[in-house]
């Protein structure tokens, strides 16, 4: 029936949305604690079995400040358990985090890794050079596939044309300094940054002003929907999240944009979305 495939729909994008949280907070207590993967999977392999046990899991999770229920810990066991044995070993662990064999989990920062962290930022600064300045053009070429966020494919292909060549594990570690949020991508927000770039300097000439000006715009035409509809912020923001994924979009944003007849460019959506 149409009300149990809107279900099985439901559960399917909570179950993802689990698996994402867990993704970055694992990534993120990796990151922090400057180790290894493989240190951090032996601190959820408590008695040192080489593989993690449903308590195991659930306890390590807690330690990462998320409460998980039993049947949330089966279910994400499930899903990585690729050998069916019930629990989760090393490579198991490295796709729960997101990292596959192929391209490994750096084992440590490197030494002269603050000199290539340096290399990208100087890179990354003469590239803005060329583009007049424009650091949301130079994201924009980054970013080849439009969708607000660079992948680490684009930042690597990117970083060869600045004349900048590396290897994987360099380029991985390079995504995981930058990434302050953990989701395994560079948004503009990082991608400012990266090169310290204030706002400010990169609305010179006016176009500070112009794009409070945008935003007020955009608040008054979200609360004509209240004024003029009578409509609850529930009720509001539901319609905006089309996918009811619960939260909302860069594209949704955008089609709410257009909806409002607002004629602005990608840029400026990245700005708003970043903004709010």
């Amino acid at each position: 029936s149409p009300q149990a495939d809107e279900r099985r729909r439901r559960a399917q994008r909570r179950f993802q949305s689990l698996k994402d949280e867990i993704q970055r907070e694992i990534r993120r207590a990796w990151k922090t604690s400057h180790a290894s993967l493989k240190r951090l999977f032996n601190e959820f392999d408590e008695n040192s079995t080489g593989v993690i046990s449903r308590d195991e899991f659930q306890r390590g999770l807690r330690r990462l400040r998320m409460n998980l229920s039993s049947d949330d810990i089966r279910g994400i066991i499930d899903a990585f358990d690729e050998d069916g044995d019930g629990k989760i070993s090393y490579v198991e662990f490295m796709h729960i985090s997101g990292f596959s064999e192929e391209s490994p989990a750096p084992q440590r920062i490197h030494e002269n890794f603050g000199n290539l962290k340096d290399s990208v930022k100087r890179e990354i600064r003469r590239g803005l050079q060329r583009e007049g300045s424009n650091l949301k053009n130079l994201f924009a070429r980054f970013d080849r596939d439009g969708s607000g966020e660079i992948t680490r494919d684009e930042f690597g292909r990117a970083l060869q044309k600045l004349g900048l060549d590396m290897t994987e594990t360099e380029l991985y570690d390079l995504v995981e300094a930058f990434d302050a949020d953990g989701n395994g991508k560079i948004s503009y927000r990082e991608f400012m940054d990266i090169v310290n770039w204030e706002k400010v300097e990169e609305d010179a000439g006016g176009a500070t002003h112009s794009f409070q000006s945008l935003k007020d715009t955009v608040r008054k035409e979200v609360r004509k929907l209240f004024d003029e509809h009578g409509r609850d912020l529930k009720t509001v923001f539901t319609e905006f999240d089309s996918d009811a994924t619960g939260a909302i979009t860069r594209d949704e944003f955008r089609r709410i944009l257009r909806r409002f007849k607002l004629k602005i460019s990608d840029a400026d959506v990245y700005d708003l979305v970043d903004a709010f």
